[in-house]
């Protein structure tokens, strides 16, 4: 932001021109500071009114171009305290009403006072706004950049990090685990990320939101906005979202919320700064996060309100408001509360049929048939509602793998009940069928298969061997 104050003393002259040669100036000056937001003060002090133009028409605001403003104030005996209130308003609140000199050159000497006063003003106020974004050096926001790169490298190696598997074994959110006393899966589950686009989006959202919370805060409020914010944020994910979650968005949604409440705190040079643009994207990322199933919205907004209020509670540095910040504690422990006592008793959260169905296809590739039945087990004794018919496969299948034939059997009668359209499971009963003997059932299920599939080649040639037998 730019700044510019002139003093005019001026006498029975045209004012319409003074008036276009200041004109012509800022149009200078715009075009010199091209984005940089400037805002010209013009006071004309003088004995006699204007005599050429109608003073309230040009006494509002002017707007040169998009970003150069420029006011007019016009000081004589009567209008002195009213012109120098509205001067002051966009400097300060507090206004000192002074006498207007009778001479030329006490209103000479004056003029250069007020002029240098204003420079100091504005010269301290800019001083004090530049040290509100340097408090300190974006040190912590590299530690986690570095953190979460080293991490998604190590679940790469390990098996992939779209790996449902692999996310669960090391530290994503996961509820069944969590409920089972895995609590810390909410902090390591910010740390994680799967796949390379994820990773990616998130380290330059947190390079550049980080780095300037981190300026504003300094490190150690820093820390402890971004971690409070990843709590609480995953923890409304545990308590709303039943699939596996990861990530470090509910943590840089905190850093939004930070930001925010720096605009609650310092309006101007919020909206002179970073004001519209942030309130943008994260009107944005609530629209997305309604609008598209996979986004956890519910980590976001959490980690939004959990920076918001976590900034409160450390608040500035050099900087108290007791009462704010005992209110602010209070709220956070409020909230983490009800998302716990939330989480626990919200059933539909607990457990997902896509993911202990996701996870026991990855179990059944890596031939880990006991642990395939007690995923299965969960969720099908759970009672989720989807998936059911699937979630019966699967077992049946690893009881095969055990030579438990009457436990697959029993499962795969289950699917077809749920979904007689299931032709791998009608093929599985004919094999087992046929290895008993049962001849009769076994061409039955043998020939649904067959008229469900039938550009499958497996289930043609044991319906055609069946039938001639």
């Amino acid at each position: 932001m730019l700044g510019y104050i002139t003093i005019h003393l001026i006498g029975k002259i045209n004012y319409n021109k003074i008036w276009r040669e200041q004109k012509q100036k800022a149009m200078r000056l715009n075009t010199r500071f091209i984005t940089a937001q400037t805002y010209i003060h013009n006071i004309y002090i003088a004995t006699y009114p204007p005599v050429d133009v109608k003073w309230e028409d040009l006494s509002r605001s002017q707007e040169i171009k998009k970003n150069t403003h420029m006011y007019q104030y016009y000081v004589d005996h009567v209008s002195s305290m009213e012109e120098f209130q509205r001067l002051y308003q966009h400097f300060t609140n507090r206004f000192q009403p002074f006498s207007i000199p009778n001479t030329e050159l006490e209103m000479e000497q004056m003029s250069f006072y007020l002029q240098s006063k204003l420079h100091s003003f504005i010269y301290r106020r800019q001083q004090e706004e530049k040290a509100l974004f340097s408090n300190g050096q974006p040190r912590i926001t590299t530690i986690f950049l570095v953190m979460n790169i080293l991490f998604f490298l190590f679940i790469e190696a390990k098996g992939g990090s779209t790996s449902t598997l692999t996310l669960i074994t090391y530290g994503a959110k996961y509820n069944p685990a969590i409920l089972d006393g895995e609590w810390w899966r909410i902090i390591s589950s910010m740390f994680i990320h799967i796949g390379i686009l994820h990773l990616f989006m998130n380290m330059l959202a947190l390079y550049f939101v980080g780095s300037a919370v981190e300026k504003i805060y300094g490190s150690g409020r820093f820390t402890f906005i971004y971690v409070g914010a990843g709590i609480m944020g995953g923890l409304a994910s545990f308590a709303w979202n039943p699939q596996i979650a990861a990530g470090a968005s509910g943590a840089i949604f905190g850093l939004l919320g930070a930001l925010l409440f720096f605009g609650v705190n310092y309006k101007r040079v919020f909206f002179q700064t970073m004001g519209w643009n942030l309130i943008i994207v994260i009107l944005l990322n609530i629209v997305f996060g309604v609008t598209v199933p996979q986004i956890d919205n519910g980590a976001h907004m959490g980690g939004l309100i959990g920076g918001f209020v976590a900034a409160a509670i450390v608040f500035f540095p050099s900087k108290r408001n007791l009462k704010v910040q005992l209110l602010a504690c209070l709220s956070f422990c409020v909230i983490i509360s009800g998302l716990l006592v939330y989480g626990l008793t919200n059933m539909s959260a607990h457990y997902s049929a896509v993911v202990q169905t996701q996870l026991a296809q990855e179990l059944i590739e890596q031939e880990n048939y006991q642990e395939v039945i007690e995923v299965t087990t969960l969720a099908i004794d759970e009672q989720v509602q989807s998936y059911q018919a699937e979630l019966h496969f699967f077992r049946s299948y690893a009881w095969l793998q055990l030579g438990r034939v009457e436990e697959a059997t029993n499962d795969l009668l289950h699917v077809v009940q749920i979904d007689s359209s299931f032709a791998e499971a009608h093929y599985n009963l004919a094999l087992i069928y046929a290895d008993e003997g049962n001849v009769e059932e076994a061409h039955d299920h043998a020939e649904r298969a067959s008229q469900l599939q039938p550009s499958n080649q497996d289930f043609q040639d044991l319906f055609q061997r069946l039938s001639k037998e």
